[in-house]
């Protein structure tokens, strides 16, 4: 199995996934729970980043 070049804007996609789901972990707190809307905006973004990386994804193996 060949070993893929590391794709940059892969890694950043990743690097954007992390720290939207750490503010979101951070929303969820038991004691001091966060704002619902900025709750579901989180939740929305990481879905979107979530779809770019699986295109991303694909777009590198279709290319390699």
């Amino acid at each position: 199995m060949a070993r893929h070049e590391p794709d940059d804007h892969l890694q950043s996609l990743y690097l954007e996934l992390r720290t939207l789901m750490s503010a979101l972990n951070r929303l969820h707190h038991p004691v001091y729970p966060g704002d619902p809307e900025r709750i579901a905006q989180l939740e929305h973004d990481i879905a979107e980043i979530r779809k770019t990386i699986q295109e991303r994804r694909r777009a590198l193996t279709a290319s390699a």
